[in-house]
C-alpha cells in the first residue's frame, strides 16, 4: 500500500517558498510555514489514510524535517 501513496512535503505548500524552491501549487491556496506534523492532523481528521515521517527531509530543506504519505485512491 506504501507504494500507492503520495508524498506531501510541506515546502509543497508553503506560501513563503518560490516554484523554485519546491512549492507546487498557487501561493492563493498555501499557507504560511506548514509543518508535516499539522498535515498529518488534517489528514487524521478528514480520516484520509496516511503515514507522518518525521525523519524525512526534503533534499533543499536540510534542517527541516518531516513529510506525509498519503493515500488518496483505492483501488476498488
Amino acid at each position: 500500500e506504501v507504494n500507492r501513496m503520495q508524498i506531501i512535503y510541506p515546502v509543497y505548500i508553503d506560501k513563503n517558498k518560490t516554484l523554485s524552491q519546491g512549492r507546487k501549487i498557487a501561493k492563493e491556496k498555501c499557507v504560511e510555514n506548514p509543518k508535516a506534523t499539522e498535515i498529518a492532523d488534517i489528514c487524521q481528521h478528514l480520516k484520509i489514510p496516511y503515514e507522518l515521517e518525521k525523519t524525512k527531509r526534503y533534499p533543499q530543506e536540510p534542517f527541516e524535517f518531516g513529510r506525509v504519505r498519503v493515500l488518496l485512491k483505492k483501488e476498488s
